[in-house]
């Protein structure tokens, strides 16, 4: 939002000498931050006005033109120029050589295409006086060859602010609304326009007519009749505001409708009132299939639950709140404007905007929440603007018809607010008098009134107590507290253009807006104990620093996924679909973290990086394996969701022992025992370099092995082998124990054994590996799976599994009797347990 100084200033006496700065302070204290203050007016002493006397073309140039102006006293120049907005006869702004542009930016005499140029005739834009670019600056009114551009205009320096406004402050997206807060904030008066209108003729209802049909898109509906119109050139006030605002200036009519937008707060819209078949409009809901053709010339559908403005003969004049209709759009040859002004129903215009995808000037104030009780003072002001313009343009002016149209079916007053002294003071931290929040919100519209003995028996609001907490419901008050909720409550009507303001908390906001952010001390609260991980957090945070310290990089995908990307890792079974996808191709949740990861790999391998670990911590879902029959009351039974771990292990020495030596760092990291790995076919694994984690009490833990070399080839992946290993959080959580005592590390030499076995291709690697643990017993630091062989010298059907053992004891050094007797307990407990033989 763009407010001038000048224009805050007709609202309340801001002193002249105060500093543009402090004024911006002020204005960001009050929530309106102050995002660019800009100085405009200044720097154009030397721009004249200059009367178009020809154009003529250059020849071999088609994008400028010679332009014959006349700069005063009959001296004619020639200027080269781009614009073609102007025409002959029309005054322009002329910088002549020498010249020195508010951007600063020198004009000297300059050649294109033979011709001399001598000067520069300038845009709005060049000038600092608007944002429009797009040609000159055609200026109008009585205007005089060859005078101060200054003059001509009644230009004065000037500052305008350029200001985020917050979602919750509708009223502040008018020049009123920030003149009103920085009023009060200044401690100086306040006043809206007055207008001044005379009124002639019939009464409007002898002109036009207005209607509400749905009341529940429109609550208020009123207009203005004006007739004898010309339309022209808006009062030069009127257009330089407009061009400060970053609006371009269009006509006297439609210049003063968005004039009164900018100033009150309260969109209009005038309508030719001879094209308005039946003279009169309706605020109607839109009909099944129903077009309007808005001022942008565009066909846009419209439906029941879109506010359409039809004529009195069911035509739709445009769409209510947001654009009017292209044919009963101003125009040079309109007599009779019919202004609209309406109060409609916030969420109805931010759907059917939202849903148009046209969002403009009209509908940002309208979904946020208009004045309803603005809207004559909006009209009359429309009036003395239209009037204003024809007689500063020297035309006839127009007759504004008596009365006001009023189509009002709803009428709502905002709902008186309890508000306690003490609840203030204890959010805000201070010690504030009633008279203090009162001296506050009176001068922003607020009315302030004692409570009566029913508002505050029958309010719901609770007082702060002890500690900064709000008490339980029934718990009786401290009694410091308790007296000032006798003492010190009063009622709160908000005005009606303050529609966020519906609870005490939104009072609160507004005393500490006017008592000053700033000024108030900043406290450390303490709370009553002290925050903590839980269990599952703190395991989760181990397992992402145990994965790291794996060299994984954590990845994070979507839980949305393609049924394509099931498919590719031959995932079976039922899928959940997403009912309202946000992409087509991502249409259902995901059941496995693979899929994710592969693509993250594809994408760093794309890059050329393709060998390196990466793991991710995500939920998946499943359909239930036994869902609940669906509840009589339409409930439905949600599915199976649980926390995930995938690694990813993809370097170019990585492969299913790599995944078994990851879930092992984990496993003794996290103090998890009892898990067994199970020889099994997993989908999208490896057919026989897979299996399940398995926990003694039969629960499936997780999944590893290594990748499906056909799924790694469909992933356009250049790996050999590609290890995987997931699991399921919850369950590891469970089951693992790192508060157990930890083993001291031995400060003696260890020794390593080597034992390789002859086994049968049914029994899994780990079995062997449990056994070789329980028989070293204490002596036993690590045992590690170092070579699988197949081959020559074995058994069809049995494998070679060698491993190496590290045997360590806490209190002296092994000598070589214990390190044989350790050995040769390893080798038969094996042997014994397992059918195995000892490899030679």
């Amino acid at each position: 939002m763009r407010i001038p100084l000048s224009w805050l200033r007709e609202m309340t006496p801001v002193p002249e000498g105060a500093d543009p700065a402090d004024i911006a302070s002020d204005l960001s204290d009050l929530g309106l931050v102050v995002e660019a203050t800009e100085r405009v007016g200044e720097g154009l002493d030397d721009v004249i006005v200059a009367r178009v006397e020809a154009i003529e073309a250059i020849p071999g140039a088609d994008k400028i033109r010679r332009v014959i102006v006349d700069a005063g006293g009959g001296e004619l120049r020639s200027i080269v120029c781009g614009a073609w907005n102007f025409a002959e006869g029309d005054f322009v702004p002329l910088a002549p050589i020498g010249a020195t542009l508010p951007n600063g930016m020198e004009i000297g005499r300059r050649k294109m295409k033979g011709v001399v140029s001598e000067g520069m005739l300038c845009s709005g834009r060049e000038l600092g006086l608007s944002h429009d670019f797009d040609g000159l600056l055609v200026l109008s009114g009585t205007l005089v060859e060859g005078a101060p551009i200054t003059e001509a205009l009644g230009i004065v320096p000037d500052v305008v602010y350029v200001l985020e406004i917050a979602p919750n402050r509708p009223d502040c997206l008018s020049v009123a609304g920030v003149a009103r807060d920085l009023a009060a904030k200044m401690k100086l008066p306040f006043r809206l326009p007055v207008p001044v209108v005379e009124y002639g003729g019939p009464p409007a209802s002898a002109f036009a007519s207005v209607v509400v049909d749905a009341p529940e898109l429109c609550t208020r509906l009123t207009g203005r009749v004006l007739t004898g119109v010309t339309v022209g050139s808006s009062e030069p006030l009127i257009a330089r505001r407009l061009a400060l605002c970053a609006m371009r200036p269009l006509n006297s009519v439609v210049d003063a409708s968005n004039y009164v937008m900018l100033e009150l707060g309260q969109p209009t819209h005038p309508y030719d009132v001879d094209l308005l078949d039946g003279h009169g409009i309706v605020a109607r809901s839109g009909r099944a299939g129903e077009e309007v053709v808005t001022l942008d010339g565009v066909a846009r559908r419209v439906g029941p639950t879109d506010c359409v403005i039809g004529d009195a003969m069911g035509h739709a004049a445009g769409v209510g709140g947001i654009m009017g209709g292209q044919f009963c759009e101003i125009s040079e040859g309109t007599s009779e404007v019919l202004l609209e002004a309406a109060h409609f129903e916030p969420l109805a215009i931010a759907r059917t905007a939202r849903r148009l995808g046209l969002r403009t000037e009209a509908s940002v104030r309208f979904e946020r929440g208009c004045d309803p009780e603005i809207l004559e003072l909006a009209g009359v002001r429309f009036c003395e603007l239209v009037v204003a313009s024809a007689r500063a343009a020297g035309v006839p002016e127009p007759v504004v018809a008596p009365g006001l149209l009023d189509a009002r079916p709803v009428v709502r007053q905002p709902a008186p607010i309890r508000v306690r002294s003490a609840r203030v003071n204890a959010l805000l931290g201070l010690e504030l008098t009633d008279d203090e929040i009162k001296g506050y919100l009176e001068p922003i519209g607020f009315a302030v009134r004692p409570a009566t003995p029913e508002s505050e028996s029958e309010s719901g609001n609770e007082v702060e107590g002890e500690g900064g907490e709000p008490p339980e419901r029934g718990e009786e008050l401290p009694a410091d507290v308790a007296g000032a909720v006798e003492d010190g409550v009063v009622e709160v009507i908000p005005p009606t253009f303050r529609p966020d303001a519906t609870r005490e908390e939104d009072i609160v906001e507004e005393v500490a807006r006017h008592y000053g952010y700033r000024r108030i001390p900043s406290r450390h609260r303490r709370a009553p104990g002290v925050g903590a991980l839980t269990y599952h957090q703190h395991q989760r945070r181990a397992l992402r620093r145990l994965l790291a310290a794996l060299g994984a990089h954590e990845a994070w995908s979507s839980s949305f996924a393609s049924p394509s990307d099931h498919e590719r890792i031959r995932l079976e079974g039922d899928e959940i679909r997403v009912s309202n996808p946000l992409a087509p191709e991502e249409s259902v949740l995901r059941r496995s973290l693979m899929p994710g990861l592969l693509r993250s790999l594809g994408h760093n391998s794309s890059r050329r990086n393709p060998y390196l670990r990466m793991f991710e911590i995500g939920h998946i879902f499943e359909v239930p394996v036994e869902p609940e029959a669906t509840a009589n009351d339409g409930s439905i039974t949600l599915p199976a969701e649980h926390e995930s771990v995938g690694l990813l292990l993809a370097r170019e020495d990585d492969s299913a022992i790599t995944a078994v030596r990851g879930w092992r760092h984990i496993a003794d990291a996290l103090g998890v025992t009892g898990v067994d790995i199970v020889d099994s076919q997993v989908d999208g694994l490896h057919p026989t370099r897979s299996g399940r984690l398995v926990s003694q009490d039969g629960a499936l833990v997780g999944r590893l092995g290594e990748v499906d070399p056909e799924v790694v080839a469909a992933s356009g992946l250049p790996h050999a082998r590609i290890g995987w290993l997931d699991v399921d959080c919850d369950q590891l959580v469970a089951i693992s124990d790192t508060r157990s005592p930890i083993r001291e590390a031995s400060r003696f030499p260890s020794s390593d054994i080597d034992l390789a076995f002859a086994v049968d291709e049914a029994i899994p690697a780990a079995a062997v590996e449990c056994a070789l643990v329980k028989a070293a017993g204490n002596l036993a630091e690590w045992v590690r799976l170092f070579d699988v062989y197949r081959g020559p010298g074995l058994d069809s059907g049995t494998r070679s599994l060698a491993f190496r053992l590290r045997l360590n004891a806490s209190d002296r050094t092994l000598n070589e009797a214990e390190i044989a007797a350790a050995r040769s307990a390893c080798v038969k407990a094996v042997e014994a347990e397992l059918p195995a033989r000892l490899r030679a």
